[in-house]
Protein backbone atom coordinates (compact mmCIF):
# COMPACT_ATOMS: atom_id res chain seq x y z
CA UNK A 1 0.00 0.00 0.00
CA UNK A 2 1.55 3.30 -1.13
CA UNK A 3 0.39 5.55 1.67
CA UNK A 4 2.50 8.47 0.43
CA UNK A 5 -0.12 8.95 -2.29
CA UNK A 6 -2.99 9.30 0.16
CA UNK A 7 -3.73 12.70 1.70
CA UNK A 8 -6.04 13.08 4.67
CA UNK A 9 -9.66 12.55 3.69
CA UNK A 10 -12.12 15.11 5.03
CA UNK A 11 -15.89 14.64 5.09
CA UNK A 12 -18.42 17.21 3.94
CA UNK A 13 -20.10 17.04 7.35
CA UNK A 14 -16.91 17.89 9.26
CA UNK A 15 -15.79 20.63 6.86
CA UNK A 16 -19.25 22.17 6.71
CA UNK A 17 -19.45 22.46 10.48
CA UNK A 18 -16.08 24.20 10.62
CA UNK A 19 -17.11 26.68 7.92
CA UNK A 20 -20.45 27.36 9.56
CA UNK A 21 -18.79 27.97 12.93
CA UNK A 22 -16.26 30.35 11.39
CA UNK A 23 -13.27 28.12 12.18
CA UNK A 24 -12.45 27.50 8.53
CA UNK A 25 -12.58 29.86 5.57
CA UNK A 26 -13.57 28.65 2.08
CA UNK A 27 -10.38 30.23 0.71
CA UNK A 28 -8.28 28.24 3.18
CA UNK A 29 -10.04 25.06 2.16
CA UNK A 30 -9.60 25.65 -1.57
CA UNK A 31 -5.93 26.49 -1.04
CA UNK A 32 -5.47 23.26 0.94
CA UNK A 33 -6.87 21.14 -1.88
CA UNK A 34 -5.00 23.02 -4.61
CA UNK A 35 -1.75 22.29 -2.75
CA UNK A 36 -2.71 18.60 -2.43
CA UNK A 37 -3.53 18.46 -6.14
CA UNK A 38 -0.26 20.15 -7.08
CA UNK A 39 1.66 17.65 -4.95
CA UNK A 40 -0.10 14.40 -5.88
CA UNK A 41 -1.78 14.85 -9.26
CA UNK A 42 1.46 14.44 -11.26
CA UNK A 43 1.59 10.86 -9.91
CA UNK A 44 -2.13 10.04 -9.69
CA UNK A 45 -3.18 11.70 -12.97
CA UNK A 46 -6.63 12.42 -11.59
CA UNK A 47 -7.26 15.90 -13.03
CA UNK A 48 -7.34 17.10 -16.64
CA UNK A 49 -8.24 20.74 -15.90
CA UNK A 50 -7.47 22.52 -12.59
CA UNK A 51 -9.35 25.78 -11.96
CA UNK A 52 -6.82 27.53 -9.74
CA UNK A 53 -7.86 31.19 -10.12
CA UNK A 54 -11.57 30.54 -10.68
CA UNK A 55 -11.95 28.37 -7.59
CA UNK A 56 -10.15 30.88 -5.37
CA UNK A 57 -12.26 33.74 -6.72
CA UNK A 58 -15.44 31.74 -6.03
CA UNK A 59 -14.19 30.94 -2.52
CA UNK A 60 -13.60 34.66 -1.85
CA UNK A 61 -17.13 35.46 -3.03
CA UNK A 62 -18.68 32.81 -0.79
CA UNK A 63 -16.54 34.00 2.09
CA UNK A 64 -17.97 37.51 1.69
CA UNK A 65 -21.46 36.01 1.79
CA UNK A 66 -20.70 34.36 5.13
CA UNK A 67 -19.56 37.69 6.53
CA UNK A 68 -22.94 39.13 5.51
CA UNK A 69 -24.75 36.30 7.27
CA UNK A 70 -25.61 34.36 4.11
CA UNK A 71 -25.20 30.60 4.55
CA UNK A 72 -26.41 28.41 1.71
CA UNK A 73 -26.27 25.09 3.57
CA UNK A 74 -23.88 22.19 4.13
CA UNK A 75 -22.13 22.59 0.75
CA UNK A 76 -21.37 26.29 1.24
CA UNK A 77 -17.66 26.70 0.52
CA UNK A 78 -17.03 22.97 -0.04
CA UNK A 79 -14.83 22.19 -3.07
CA UNK A 80 -15.65 19.39 -5.52
CA UNK A 81 -14.57 18.03 -8.89
CA UNK A 82 -16.40 16.54 -11.86
CA UNK A 83 -15.81 13.96 -14.52
CA UNK A 84 -14.66 15.78 -17.64
CA UNK A 85 -17.89 15.03 -19.46
CA UNK A 86 -20.12 17.46 -17.53
CA UNK A 87 -20.60 20.93 -19.02
CA UNK A 88 -19.44 24.00 -17.09
CA UNK A 89 -19.66 27.41 -18.72
CA UNK A 90 -16.28 28.67 -19.99
CA UNK A 91 -14.50 25.51 -18.82
CA UNK A 92 -12.94 22.91 -21.17
CA UNK A 93 -14.96 19.74 -21.70
CA UNK A 94 -12.61 17.24 -23.32
CA UNK A 95 -14.56 14.01 -22.66
CA UNK A 96 -11.05 12.52 -22.61
CA UNK A 97 -10.97 12.57 -26.40
CA UNK A 98 -8.88 14.10 -29.17
CA UNK A 99 -12.16 15.10 -30.82
CA UNK A 100 -12.95 17.58 -28.02
CA UNK A 101 -9.37 18.70 -27.50
CA UNK A 102 -10.19 22.42 -27.80
CA UNK A 103 -13.85 22.36 -26.75
CA UNK A 104 -15.06 24.97 -24.24
CA UNK A 105 -18.58 24.63 -22.81
CA UNK A 106 -20.92 27.54 -23.45
CA UNK A 107 -23.37 26.75 -20.64
CA UNK A 108 -23.73 25.09 -17.25
CA UNK A 109 -25.25 21.63 -16.99
CA UNK A 110 -28.21 21.31 -14.62
CA UNK A 111 -26.13 19.56 -11.94
CA UNK A 112 -23.56 22.37 -12.03
CA UNK A 113 -26.32 24.97 -11.64
CA UNK A 114 -27.56 23.08 -8.57
CA UNK A 115 -24.06 22.82 -7.11
CA UNK A 116 -23.37 26.52 -7.64
CA UNK A 117 -26.69 27.45 -6.03
CA UNK A 118 -25.73 25.31 -3.01
CA UNK A 119 -22.43 27.20 -2.70
CA UNK A 120 -20.10 24.37 -3.67
CA UNK A 121 -16.85 25.30 -5.43
CA UNK A 122 -15.69 23.52 -8.58
CA UNK A 123 -11.94 22.97 -8.39
CA UNK A 124 -11.39 21.02 -11.61
CA UNK A 125 -12.36 18.28 -14.06
CA UNK A 126 -11.26 14.67 -13.79
CA UNK A 127 -9.67 12.14 -16.11
CA UNK A 128 -11.80 9.38 -17.66
CA UNK A 129 -12.03 6.70 -20.30
CA UNK A 130 -12.66 8.35 -23.67
CA UNK A 131 -16.28 9.56 -23.85
CA UNK A 132 -16.94 7.47 -20.70
CA UNK A 133 -16.79 4.32 -22.84
CA UNK A 134 -14.66 2.09 -20.62
CA UNK A 135 -14.28 0.60 -17.17
CA UNK A 136 -10.51 0.65 -16.57
CA UNK A 137 -9.61 4.32 -16.02
CA UNK A 138 -7.18 4.14 -18.94
CA UNK A 139 -6.85 6.98 -21.44
CA UNK A 140 -4.37 7.01 -24.33
CA UNK A 141 -4.51 10.80 -24.73
CA UNK A 142 -4.32 12.01 -21.10
CA UNK A 143 -2.70 8.98 -19.53
CA UNK A 144 -4.14 6.47 -17.06
CA UNK A 145 -5.63 7.37 -13.70
CA UNK A 146 -3.57 5.63 -11.00
CA UNK A 147 -4.98 3.90 -7.96
CA UNK A 148 -3.71 5.84 -4.91
CA UNK A 149 -3.23 2.57 -2.98
CA UNK A 150 -0.80 1.26 -5.58
CA UNK A 151 0.28 3.22 -8.63
CA UNK A 152 0.74 0.11 -10.77
CA UNK A 153 -2.94 -0.82 -10.40
CA UNK A 154 -6.11 0.38 -12.12
CA UNK A 155 -8.35 3.04 -10.69
CA UNK A 156 -11.33 1.57 -12.52
CA UNK A 157 -13.49 3.73 -14.75
CA UNK A 158 -14.83 5.38 -16.57
CA UNK A 159 -15.06 7.88 -13.67
CA UNK A 160 -11.58 6.81 -12.58
CA UNK A 161 -10.08 10.27 -12.16
CA UNK A 162 -12.99 11.33 -9.96
CA UNK A 163 -12.66 8.30 -7.68
CA UNK A 164 -8.89 8.81 -7.44
CA UNK A 165 -9.39 12.48 -6.49
CA UNK A 166 -11.65 11.50 -3.58
CA UNK A 167 -9.66 8.43 -2.53
CA UNK A 168 -6.37 10.31 -2.67
CA UNK A 169 -7.71 13.16 -0.51
CA UNK A 170 -7.51 15.70 -3.35
CA UNK A 171 -11.19 16.65 -2.98
CA UNK A 172 -14.03 15.87 -0.51
CA UNK A 173 -16.43 14.57 -3.19
CA UNK A 174 -16.87 14.29 -6.93
CA UNK A 175 -19.55 13.83 -9.56
CA UNK A 176 -19.25 11.21 -12.27
CA UNK A 177 -21.43 9.13 -14.54
CA UNK A 178 -22.43 5.47 -14.47
CA UNK A 179 -23.61 3.55 -17.56
CA UNK A 180 -22.48 0.06 -16.60
CA UNK A 181 -20.72 0.65 -13.28
CA UNK A 182 -18.57 3.69 -14.00
CA UNK A 183 -19.11 5.28 -10.58
CA UNK A 184 -19.32 2.15 -8.44
CA UNK A 185 -16.42 0.22 -9.96
CA UNK A 186 -13.72 2.90 -9.44
CA UNK A 187 -15.18 3.72 -6.02
CA UNK A 188 -14.86 0.06 -5.05
CA UNK A 189 -11.32 -0.33 -6.43
CA UNK A 190 -10.19 2.89 -4.71
CA UNK A 191 -11.82 2.25 -1.34
CA UNK A 192 -14.51 4.96 -1.19
CA UNK A 193 -18.30 5.26 -1.25
CA UNK A 194 -19.99 5.50 -4.64
CA UNK A 195 -23.68 5.90 -5.47
CA UNK A 196 -25.71 5.37 -8.63
CA UNK A 197 -29.24 6.58 -7.88
CA UNK A 198 -32.56 5.60 -9.45
CA UNK A 199 -32.56 6.08 -13.22
CA UNK A 200 -33.48 9.66 -14.24
CA UNK A 201 -33.59 10.88 -10.63
CA UNK A 202 -30.94 13.48 -11.52
CA UNK A 203 -31.37 15.75 -14.54
CA UNK A 204 -28.54 14.93 -16.97
CA UNK A 205 -28.91 17.98 -19.21
CA UNK A 206 -25.43 19.13 -20.17
CA UNK A 207 -23.80 15.76 -19.55
CA UNK A 208 -22.40 14.21 -22.72
CA UNK A 209 -24.34 11.03 -23.40
CA UNK A 210 -22.96 7.54 -23.89
CA UNK A 211 -26.16 5.47 -23.80
CA UNK A 212 -29.25 7.47 -22.76
CA UNK A 213 -31.25 4.40 -21.67
CA UNK A 214 -28.49 3.41 -19.25
CA UNK A 215 -26.73 6.65 -18.26
CA UNK A 216 -26.88 7.77 -14.63
CA UNK A 217 -25.12 10.63 -12.87
CA UNK A 218 -23.14 9.23 -9.93
CA UNK A 219 -21.68 10.61 -6.71
CA UNK A 220 -18.42 9.67 -4.98
CA UNK A 221 -17.41 10.53 -1.41
CA UNK A 222 -16.04 9.18 1.86
CA UNK A 223 -19.33 8.45 3.66
CA UNK A 224 -22.92 7.59 2.87
CA UNK A 225 -24.04 10.80 4.59
CA UNK A 226 -21.84 12.89 2.29
CA UNK A 227 -23.42 11.15 -0.70
CA UNK A 228 -26.87 11.86 0.71
CA UNK A 229 -26.11 15.58 1.09
CA UNK A 230 -24.99 15.83 -2.52
CA UNK A 231 -27.86 13.70 -3.82
CA UNK A 232 -30.39 15.92 -2.05
CA UNK A 233 -28.77 18.92 -3.75
CA UNK A 234 -28.75 17.62 -7.32
CA UNK A 235 -31.75 15.29 -7.52
CA UNK A 236 -35.09 16.09 -9.05
CA UNK A 237 -37.76 17.12 -6.58
CA UNK A 238 -39.87 13.98 -6.76
CA UNK A 239 -42.46 13.05 -4.15
CA UNK A 240 -41.66 9.36 -4.66
CA UNK A 241 -38.48 9.73 -2.61
CA UNK A 242 -38.99 8.80 1.03
CA UNK A 243 -38.71 11.98 3.12
CA UNK A 244 -36.34 11.20 5.99
CA UNK A 245 -33.30 12.83 4.41
CA UNK A 246 -32.80 15.63 6.93
CA UNK A 247 -32.51 13.24 9.84
CA UNK A 248 -29.88 11.24 7.98
CA UNK A 249 -27.87 14.24 6.86
CA UNK A 250 -27.80 16.00 10.22
CA UNK A 251 -25.86 12.91 11.40
CA UNK A 252 -27.49 12.89 14.81
CA UNK A 253 -28.97 9.45 14.34
CA UNK A 254 -27.87 6.88 16.88
CA UNK A 255 -27.70 3.26 15.78
CA UNK A 256 -31.00 2.69 17.57
CA UNK A 257 -32.73 5.48 15.67
CA UNK A 258 -31.20 4.35 12.40
CA UNK A 259 -32.56 0.88 13.04
CA UNK A 260 -36.04 2.23 13.78
CA UNK A 261 -36.10 4.23 10.55
CA UNK A 262 -34.90 1.29 8.52
CA UNK A 263 -37.44 -1.07 10.07
CA UNK A 264 -40.40 1.31 9.61
CA UNK A 265 -42.59 -0.72 12.00
CA UNK A 266 -41.37 -4.04 10.57
CA UNK A 267 -39.75 -6.77 12.66
CA UNK A 268 -36.67 -7.09 10.45
CA UNK A 269 -34.94 -5.52 7.46
CA UNK A 270 -35.06 -8.17 4.74
CA UNK A 271 -31.81 -8.84 2.86
CA UNK A 272 -31.55 -10.84 -0.35
CA UNK A 273 -28.42 -12.91 -0.91
CA UNK A 274 -27.79 -14.01 -4.52
CA UNK A 275 -27.30 -17.75 -4.85
CA UNK A 276 -26.05 -17.65 -8.45
CA UNK A 277 -24.42 -15.43 -11.07
CA UNK A 278 -23.15 -12.54 -8.86
CA UNK A 279 -21.28 -14.95 -6.57
CA UNK A 280 -20.31 -17.65 -9.09
CA UNK A 281 -16.85 -16.23 -9.77
CA UNK A 282 -15.04 -14.29 -7.07
CA UNK A 283 -11.35 -13.60 -6.51
CA UNK A 284 -10.30 -15.45 -3.34
CA UNK A 285 -9.79 -12.22 -1.41
CA UNK A 286 -13.17 -10.85 -2.49
CA UNK A 287 -14.92 -14.11 -1.60
CA UNK A 288 -13.30 -14.13 1.86
CA UNK A 289 -14.33 -10.51 2.50
CA UNK A 290 -17.89 -11.06 1.29
CA UNK A 291 -18.28 -14.07 3.59
CA UNK A 292 -16.96 -11.95 6.46
CA UNK A 293 -19.44 -9.22 5.50
CA UNK A 294 -22.32 -11.72 5.55
CA UNK A 295 -21.21 -13.16 8.88
CA UNK A 296 -21.31 -9.70 10.43
CA UNK A 297 -24.75 -9.00 8.99
CA UNK A 298 -26.23 -12.34 10.01
CA UNK A 299 -25.21 -11.71 13.61
CA UNK A 300 -27.61 -8.76 13.65
CA UNK A 301 -31.04 -9.89 14.88
CA UNK A 302 -32.77 -6.94 13.20
CA UNK A 303 -31.82 -8.33 9.77
CA UNK A 304 -33.35 -11.36 8.08
CA UNK A 305 -32.02 -13.13 4.98
CA UNK A 306 -33.46 -14.72 1.86
CA UNK A 307 -31.59 -16.60 -0.84
CA UNK A 308 -32.31 -15.00 -4.20
CA UNK A 309 -32.27 -17.06 -7.39
CA UNK A 310 -32.51 -15.40 -10.79
CA UNK A 311 -32.20 -16.37 -14.43
CA UNK A 312 -29.18 -14.44 -15.66
CA UNK A 313 -29.21 -15.58 -19.30
CA UNK A 314 -30.17 -12.18 -20.76
CA UNK A 315 -28.41 -9.89 -18.29
CA UNK A 316 -25.34 -8.99 -20.33
CA UNK A 317 -26.62 -9.42 -23.88
CA UNK A 318 -29.54 -7.00 -23.40
CA UNK A 319 -27.34 -4.39 -21.70
CA UNK A 320 -24.58 -4.73 -24.28
CA UNK A 321 -26.88 -4.38 -27.29
CA UNK A 322 -28.49 -1.22 -25.89
CA UNK A 323 -25.15 0.24 -24.82
CA UNK A 324 -23.40 -0.34 -28.18
CA UNK A 325 -26.37 0.59 -30.40
CA UNK A 326 -27.03 3.88 -28.62
CA UNK A 327 -23.36 4.84 -28.40
CA UNK A 328 -22.94 4.26 -32.14
CA UNK A 329 -25.94 6.44 -32.94
CA UNK A 330 -24.59 9.27 -30.77
CA UNK A 331 -21.19 9.10 -32.49
CA UNK A 332 -22.47 8.14 -35.97
CA UNK A 333 -21.45 11.39 -37.63
CA UNK A 334 -18.20 11.67 -35.73
CA UNK A 335 -17.03 8.16 -36.59
CA UNK A 336 -17.60 8.87 -40.29
CA UNK A 337 -15.83 12.23 -40.33
CA UNK A 338 -13.07 11.67 -37.76
CA UNK A 339 -12.60 7.92 -37.56
CA UNK A 340 -8.90 8.10 -36.69
CA UNK A 341 -9.49 10.68 -33.95
CA UNK A 342 -11.15 8.02 -31.80
CA UNK A 343 -9.02 5.77 -29.62
CA UNK A 344 -8.95 2.06 -30.52
CA UNK A 345 -11.13 0.88 -27.61
CA UNK A 346 -14.00 3.23 -28.39
CA UNK A 347 -13.57 2.81 -32.14
CA UNK A 348 -14.01 -0.96 -31.80
CA UNK A 349 -17.13 -0.48 -29.68
CA UNK A 350 -18.67 1.91 -32.19
CA UNK A 351 -18.00 -0.47 -35.08
CA UNK A 352 -19.74 -3.25 -33.13
CA UNK A 353 -22.65 -0.90 -32.50
CA UNK A 354 -22.95 -0.15 -36.22
CA UNK A 355 -23.65 -3.83 -36.87
CA UNK A 356 -26.59 -4.09 -34.45
CA UNK A 357 -30.03 -4.15 -36.09
CA UNK A 358 -32.79 -1.88 -34.83
CA UNK A 359 -34.98 -4.95 -34.30
CA UNK A 360 -32.37 -6.47 -31.97
CA UNK A 361 -32.14 -3.17 -30.09
CA UNK A 362 -35.90 -3.01 -29.47
CA UNK A 363 -35.93 -6.65 -28.50
CA UNK A 364 -33.19 -5.93 -25.94
CA UNK A 365 -35.20 -3.03 -24.51
CA UNK A 366 -38.19 -5.34 -24.19
CA UNK A 367 -36.03 -7.95 -22.43
CA UNK A 368 -34.85 -5.29 -19.98
CA UNK A 369 -38.48 -4.38 -19.20
CA UNK A 370 -39.12 -8.02 -18.31
CA UNK A 371 -35.98 -8.17 -16.18
CA UNK A 372 -37.05 -5.06 -14.30
CA UNK A 373 -40.52 -6.49 -13.73
CA UNK A 374 -38.96 -9.65 -12.31
CA UNK A 375 -36.73 -7.72 -9.93
CA UNK A 376 -39.60 -5.50 -8.80
CA UNK A 377 -41.49 -8.67 -7.93
CA UNK A 378 -38.46 -9.89 -6.02
CA UNK A 379 -38.36 -6.66 -4.01
CA UNK A 380 -41.85 -7.27 -2.64
CA UNK A 381 -40.08 -9.77 -0.38
CA UNK A 382 -36.79 -8.00 0.33
CA UNK A 383 -35.60 -4.47 1.15
CA UNK A 384 -32.07 -4.79 -0.23
CA UNK A 385 -29.83 -7.16 -2.08
CA UNK A 386 -26.15 -7.29 -1.10
CA UNK A 387 -23.25 -8.51 -3.23
CA UNK A 388 -19.60 -7.67 -3.96
CA UNK A 389 -19.32 -4.59 -6.16
CA UNK A 390 -16.64 -6.20 -8.31
CA UNK A 391 -15.56 -9.83 -8.48
CA UNK A 392 -11.89 -8.79 -8.34
CA UNK A 393 -9.88 -6.13 -6.53
CA UNK A 394 -7.93 -3.59 -8.58
CA UNK A 395 -5.96 -5.39 -11.33
CA UNK A 396 -2.54 -4.32 -12.52
CA UNK A 397 -2.55 -1.69 -15.26
CA UNK A 398 -0.64 -4.19 -17.38
CA UNK A 399 -3.27 -6.93 -17.03
CA UNK A 400 -5.85 -7.59 -19.75
CA UNK A 401 -7.23 -10.89 -18.39
CA UNK A 402 -7.77 -12.48 -14.97
CA UNK A 403 -8.22 -16.12 -13.91
CA UNK A 404 -10.99 -17.05 -11.47
CA UNK A 405 -11.90 -20.67 -10.70
CA UNK A 406 -10.02 -21.87 -13.80
CA UNK A 407 -12.00 -19.51 -16.01
CA UNK A 408 -10.44 -16.62 -17.91
CA UNK A 409 -12.20 -13.24 -17.88
CA UNK A 410 -11.16 -10.07 -19.63
CA UNK A 411 -10.56 -7.29 -17.11
CA UNK A 412 -13.54 -5.45 -18.64
CA UNK A 413 -15.84 -8.46 -18.09
CA UNK A 414 -14.71 -8.96 -14.51
CA UNK A 415 -15.12 -5.30 -13.53
CA UNK A 416 -18.58 -4.97 -15.11
CA UNK A 417 -20.04 -8.32 -14.10
CA UNK A 418 -21.77 -7.27 -10.86
CA UNK A 419 -22.77 -3.71 -11.78
CA UNK A 420 -24.17 -3.31 -15.31
CA UNK A 421 -27.54 -4.99 -14.67
CA UNK A 422 -28.61 -2.24 -12.29
CA UNK A 423 -28.07 0.33 -15.04
CA UNK A 424 -30.37 -1.69 -17.29
CA UNK A 425 -33.18 -1.87 -14.74
CA UNK A 426 -32.43 1.51 -13.14
CA UNK A 427 -32.29 0.40 -9.50
CA UNK A 428 -30.30 2.53 -7.01
CA UNK A 429 -26.97 0.97 -6.07
CA UNK A 430 -24.49 1.99 -3.37
CA UNK A 431 -20.96 0.65 -2.96
CA UNK A 432 -19.33 0.89 0.45
CA UNK A 433 -15.69 0.10 1.26
CA UNK A 434 -15.17 -3.10 3.23
CA UNK A 435 -11.53 -3.76 4.00
CA UNK A 436 -8.92 -5.12 1.61
CA UNK A 437 -8.35 -8.30 -0.36
CA UNK A 438 -5.84 -10.54 1.42
CA UNK A 439 -4.46 -11.61 -1.97
CA UNK A 440 -3.66 -8.11 -3.29
CA UNK A 441 -3.99 -5.79 -0.25
CA UNK A 442 -6.27 -3.60 -2.40
CA UNK A 443 -9.66 -2.17 -1.34
CA UNK A 444 -12.90 -4.12 -1.74
CA UNK A 445 -16.42 -2.75 -2.05
CA UNK A 446 -19.77 -4.23 -1.08
CA UNK A 447 -22.83 -3.25 -3.06
CA UNK A 448 -26.29 -2.49 -1.66
CA UNK A 449 -29.15 -2.58 -4.17
CA UNK A 450 -32.58 -1.09 -3.37
CA UNK A 451 -35.72 -0.77 -5.44
CA UNK A 452 -36.42 2.44 -7.42
CA UNK A 453 -36.92 5.55 -5.25
CA UNK A 454 -35.61 3.80 -2.16
CA UNK A 455 -32.37 5.73 -2.67
CA UNK A 456 -32.31 7.26 0.79
CA UNK A 457 -33.15 3.93 2.34
CA UNK A 458 -30.07 2.44 0.65
CA UNK A 459 -27.94 5.36 1.85
CA UNK A 460 -29.32 4.94 5.35
CA UNK A 461 -28.53 1.23 5.36
CA UNK A 462 -25.03 2.06 4.16
CA UNK A 463 -24.72 4.49 7.05
CA UNK A 464 -25.97 1.82 9.45
CA UNK A 465 -23.31 -0.62 8.26
CA UNK A 466 -20.70 2.14 8.36
CA UNK A 467 -21.50 2.97 12.00
CA UNK A 468 -22.14 -0.54 13.19
CA UNK A 469 -19.35 -2.50 11.54
CA UNK A 470 -16.47 -0.13 10.77
CA UNK A 471 -14.47 -1.39 13.73
CA UNK A 472 -15.01 -5.00 12.63
CA UNK A 473 -13.45 -4.62 9.18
Amino acid sequence: MVKSYLSKRRSIIALSQEIKNGNLKPTELVEYYLIAIKKLNPKLNSFITILNEQSLQEAERLERELKRGIYRGPLHGIPFSIKDIIAVRNVPLTAGSKIFLNHISKFDSTVIKRMKKAGSILIGTNNLNEFAAGITGKNILYGDSKNPYSLDRMSGGSSGGSAVAVAGGLIPFALGTDTGGSTRVPSSLCGIFGFKPTLNSINNYGVYKLSPSLDHIGIMGISSIDLSIVFSTVRKKDERFVGYTNELEIQKLSLLNLKKLLLQNKRTVDIGIPCNYFLDYLEKGVKYSFNKFLNLLTSDKSLSFTNVDMNSNNFFRSWSIVRLFEAYNIHKRGIKKKFNYYGPELRDQLLKGSEIKASDYYEALNTIKKLKKGFLSLYTKIDFMVLPTTIISAPLLSESTVHINDKVFTVRESLLRNTFLFNSIGFPALTIPFGHSYTTNMPIGMQIIAKPYDDYKALMFGNYIEKHYTNSI
